[in-house]
């Protein structure tokens, strides 16, 4: 991906000895090793890796998701795990989007409704600009239909949308080219593309695809819960 997109919402994103541990039983799976990196600000970072390396454990630990068991997330030098219940709330709400493979649209709101529904959570009516951004990724006409009555990639354009209605500094997409083929998939990542080169955002997306992986300005591999240069 060539050129970087200027005037990113964030100073400074880094993770510093990131642990995670899941227990079943006796049993321990340690998913991430003590992970350290200092994401490239305005600029899109993929990370690939197999399914179960970890990639959306660390994507939900920068997103204020999951906490970590060890180890610091700092956003503009702050601590974002010792903001509190409230600062982490307002963090997800105000300063990132979250694109998911599933979609998570509500089923019985419309497009329209899904996208707004980030600004509504915080107290703001955004219908103006939801019918904006629903526009600008290329449903303008499909604002009233369910997600039921929308196609795959249709349903992931209304996530993306509804991920930039609060202005987030920071994007996060897990595997949003997941569930859909091919054309569908390029299509949404090609828009996601587009958008991010103008709006200027810190982004980070993991994939298992090679192909997709191959579009950030900077390419990590997560395995054995550690991430290195790719």
């Amino acid at each position: 991906m060539s050129g970087a997109p200027q005037n990113a919402g964030i100073a400074s994103l880094e993770v510093e000895g990131v642990e995670r541990v899941f227990r079943a039983g006796a049993r321990e799976v340690h998913v991430l090793r003590g992970v350290t990196h200092r994401f490239d600000v305005g600029r899109l970072t993929t990370i690939q890796g197999a399914s179960g390396s970890g990639k959306s454990t660390l994507l939900h630990i920068i997103g204020g998701l999951d906490r970590p068991d060890a180890g610091s997330v700092r956003v503009d030098g702050s601590n974002l795990y010792a903001t509190g219940r409230d600062g982490l709330a307002r963090y997800r709400n105000r300063r990132v989007g979250m694109i998911f493979q599933a979609y998570h649209l509500m089923p019985d709101l419309t497009a329209l409704e899904n996208v707004a529904l980030p600004g509504l959570i915080g107290g703001r009516v955004e219908t103006g600009r939801a019918r904006e951004l629903l526009a600008a990724v290329g449903l303008g006409d499909r604002a009233t239909h369910l997600p039921g009555e929308l196609s795959g990639g249709e349903q992931q354009r209304v996530a993306i949308a509804r991920a930039l209605i609060n202005e987030p500094d920071l994007l996060l997409a897990d595997e949003p080219t997941g569930n859909l083929d091919s054309a569908a998939g390029a299509s949404v990542l090609e828009l996601m593309l587009d958008l991010l080169s103008r709006r200027g955002l810190t982004a980070v997306l993991v994939t298992h695809d090679a192909g997709v992986a191959s579009k950030g300005h900077r390419r990590l591999r997560l395995a054995d819960g550690l991430l290195c240069e790719e």
